[in-house]
């Protein structure tokens, strides 16, 4: 069945090598801001070529971001998309602006 993945190399789940965590939508009610604040939020259409496209970048008020704090990303994370393009993956670079 993995005929395809080198003997050398171990199968797991990505639950069990690292800590899986779920974004957060808008809270009902709430709205993303054009304008830039410290917080930006990240869509699925922000992410492109195993990064983060910040052409496009929609923002949160500073009552909104504290709402959803527990769900930020930072650099040292990775994103799998589960939602709209289904299964795109890449880093977050340092500085998302």
């Amino acid at each position: 069945m993995h005929s395809r993945i080198p003997n050398e190399w171990i199968l797991a789940s990505i639950a069990d090598i690292a800590e899986v965590r779920g974004g957060k939508r808008l809270p009902k009610g709430k709205a993303l801001l054009d304008e830039k604040t410290p917080f930006p939020y990240i869509r699925v259409s922000d992410l492109k070529d195993g990064s983060i496209d910040p052409s496009n970048l929609k923002y949160l008020d500073p009552k909104t971001q504290s709402a959803i704090s527990q769900y930020t990303i930072s650099s040292a994370d990775l994103y799998i998309s589960i939602a709209g393009s289904i299964g795109v993956v890449g880093g977050i670079p340092v500085v998302v602006k």
